[in-house]
């Protein structure tokens, strides 16, 4: 290797180097106005790009593969998972609307039963509450009188009577 190729940039260049050259990789090397030394980008990037090309396109060790493997497998849970969260949107759907169908029968129903409460509680609590005791005892006494009289068969006799005389 000659002396020029094991300088590095930023070295001031000694007496009695060439201010131009070539360092055994390719890259062109000049001596900038300080004195120091600078590489030619272009042939940085062209030694690099060799270097690389250089190397085993498929050097995957035990690890890498090992890497590569677990990415397929959760790459294949995670499309699993994402099926099952679109089965349970759709079932989430079905299950909402079947929730809000009994809620809106459980309130129907709580209404009407409220409403007869309601009719209950204003005719115990009502300021009419005794005439309609009243009213209901006096009804209540003539089913009972129109009951004794069907039992002695005094209103089957009244009713035969009544048809006898309505041709």
């Amino acid at each position: 290797m000659s002396k020029e190729a094991r300088m590095t940039p930023g070295t001031q260049l000694s007496p009695g180097i060439k201010k131009d050259f070539v360092s055994e990789t390719g890259i062109r090397m000049q001596a900038g106005p300080n004195g120091e030394l600078q590489m030619n980008m272009d042939d940085v990037k062209r030694v690099i790009c060799d270097e690389i090309s250089r190397l085993p396109q498929h050097s995957a060790g035990p690890a890498v593969r090992a890497a590569e493997d677990a990415r397929k497998i959760m790459d294949e849970l995670l499309d699993g998972i994402g099926a099952k969260m679109e089965r349970f949107k759709l079932d989430a759907k079905l299950y909402i609307n079947d929730i809000r169908q009994i809620r809106f029968a459980v309130v129907s129903e709580v209404g009407k039963i409220s409403s007869e409460l309601g009719d209950v509680r204003n005719f115990l609590m009502g300021p009419d509450h005794d005439e309609q005791v009243k009213r209901l005892t006096e009804f209540v006494n003539l089913c009972e009188r129109l009951q004794a009289l069907k039992d002695n068969g005094f209103l089957d006799r009244v009713t035969d009577t009544m048809l006898r005389l309505n041709p």
